[in-house]
């Protein structure tokens, strides 16, 4: 499909969605809301501030545009007992084309994240250990609960343990 390019009204920063979405977003007026604590690494996610009436009282909402697109309103969200995440495949915040979005999980969502500014190895989830001097890659396969899949004297093989286990474990979803 094709692609429309927004700007929000707040930065004048690009955000991207599907051309045939133009009419479901085109009445609100966009804004990008960033991490405040991680600005450039995190990027930012499309929001408008909605206001809207319960029970005879004005409220307003953040109505998120990656939610809106698959078919999921906030404002209905916020009163759900399911927790409804969308994930961005590509990681990038303010891309909203539905082949970059999936509903997920928050093990799923966990898994698909970036590295982490302090990582020195280049990879998500291999570290040098300090106390023992060797290279240790570890994986989570499932929610809270990791495994050590290689600690040892060589980086190779530390970063190729963890690109097999993530295969085994995440499939599709592995984040390298």
């Amino acid at each position: 499909g094709e692609i429309g390019i927004g700007f929000t009204s707040n930065t004048q920063e690009p955000f991207y969605f599907d051309k045939e979405d133009y009419d479901l977003i085109k009445n609100w007026t966009w804004m990008a809301r960033h991490d405040k604590r991680r600005r450039e690494e995190e990027g930012y996610y499309i929001e408008a501030c909605v206001g809207y009436k319960e029970n005879g009282i004005r409220k307003q909402i953040r109505l998120h545009l990656h939610h809106l697109v698959l078919g999921y309103d906030d404002r209905i969200l916020r009163k759900s007992k399911e927790k409804i995440l969308v994930d961005h495949k590509n990681r990038i915040k303010h891309d909203c084309q539905k082949d970059n979005l999936q509903v997920a999980n928050l093990r799923v969502n966990s898994i698909n994240k970036e590295k982490q500014t302090s990582n020195t190895s280049g990879i998500i989830g291999v570290h040098f250990d300090n106390r023992s001097l060797n290279w240790v890659a570890r994986i989570c396969v499932k929610l809270n609960k990791r495994v050590v899949v290689y600690s040892g004297k060589d980086k190779e093989k530390a970063i190729i343990a963890r690109l097999v286990s993530e295969y085994k474990y995440y499939g599709d979803n592995a984040p390298q």
